[in-house]
């Protein structure tokens, strides 16, 4: 099985490129024009350490590479930026997206906002995330990886039950690398759209 088949999702952390993040995104896009496969469908904006005012500038860079590349760029955290720069997708983390729910349906009614991801860490949180208008969730961590030193993967049993829980789509996140035939196909065997790559993204 070769590994390009798979969904992939971008996740930033501009802290462990060598380059700044708008460098290596058009690094990444000169790779992709060479070989298109690991290309990915969508990119979680997901620097979580900046201020509003930084991540809003941020993002309205980003946001420009993925309409350039014909990406779909997912802001994180910030449900207000998402709305003023017009990004319409969103990921949060399933506390965040707990407190959303009103605000969340307002956009969606209005048109403002029309995808929801979550990250989620347990069955009853992705049932609830299903059950509350989530779009697809992100679930991890599945194997071991440094941005989680020293806690336990959740592992693959994990990944099934909540692929085999909920009818939305559901991503694999943690310890997965691009190359990793092995871990992507353990995860399309037990249901999951696709994976997210960090540190791989982040360092080619």
């Amino acid at each position: 099985m070769i590994m390009y088949m798979y969904k992939k999702i971008l996740v930033t952390n501009r802290k462990i490129c060598k380059i700044d993040l708008i460098s290596q995104l058009n690094h990444l896009a000169q790779l992709w024009d060479k070989e298109n496969a690991m290309k990915p469908e969508r990119i979680i904006l997901r620097e979580k350490d900046l201020s509003k005012t930084q991540y809003e500038m941020l993002a309205k860079e980003v946001l420009q590479f993925c309409e350039k590349n014909q990406l779909i760029l997912t802001a994180h955290t910030h449900l207000d930026i998402t709305k003023k720069i017009a990004c319409k997708h969103l990921h949060l983390s399933f506390p965040a997206f707990r407190e959303y729910v009103p605000q969340i349906a307002k956009m969606k009614a209005e048109q403002t906002l029309c995808e929801v991801g979550v990250s989620v860490h347990s069955i009853e949180e992705a049932i609830y995330v299903m059950r509350h208008g989530g779009d697809y969730l992100t679930a991890g961590h599945i194997f071991a990886t440094d941005c989680k030193k020293g806690l336990p993967p959740r592992g693959l049993s994990f990944l099934e039950k909540i692929c085999r829980e909920v009818p939305i789509p559901v991503y694999a996140i943690g310890g997965i690398q691009l190359r990793e035939c092995e871990k992507m196909e353990a995860c399309r065997q037990v249901g999951v759209a696709g994976v997210c790559i960090m540190s791989d993204y982040m360092k080619l």
